[in-house]
């Protein structure tokens, strides 16, 4: 880039947002700090929405639905449990989904983050007893270990 687009300084390249590491879909970097500091305004007033694909287990009660739960996460297991909102670690986290699809016992939902807690897509579908197609940690124990669980970002302007 450096080379190419006559730019004076180091070359950058700059992490726009994270991912766990078993979720798949779209990574956005930032070739210039300048258009890093952009774009991660942009994530933080939400005019650049992050959505969720999922497969989840079973069929939802609803087609579309907020899920409201207290979380705590137990850093020497690196495991996060919903909790009763009176423990003293929990953070309340919500999430918006839409059911997309249903088929053989399984549900495809879009899924919008209203807070970011450390694996809550996972854990709020496990509590409703609906986790994750894949997810052994929270739930799904019918595929080989190491698999990829069925959870991609996408992301729209």
């Amino acid at each position: 880039m450096k080379v190419r687009d006559k730019k004076p300084g180091n070359v950058y390249l700059g992490l726009v947002h994270r991912l766990d590491r078993p979720v798949g879909g779209a990574m956005v970097f930032a070739k210039t700090s300048k258009a890093g500091s952009r774009l991660s305004n942009t994530l933080r007033k939400h005019d650049l929405k992050r959505y969720y694909l999922a497969v989840v287990m079973g069929k939802l009660p609803r087609m579309k639905g907020t899920l409201t739960h207290y979380l705590w996460k137990n850093g020497k297991t690196n495991q996060v449990y919903t909790v009763d909102k009176n423990h003293n670690q929990a953070k309340k986290a919500y999430l918006s989904y839409e059911v997309l699809a249903y088929q053989h016992g399984m549900s495809l939902v879009r899924v919008q983050l209203h807070t970011g807690r450390s694996h809550q897509i996972r854990v709020q579908f496990q509590a409703i007893g609906s986790p994750l197609y894949g997810d052994q940690k929270y739930g799904d124990h019918r595929i080989k270990p190491h698999s990829q669980i069925a959870l991609w970002v996408t992301l729209i302007l």
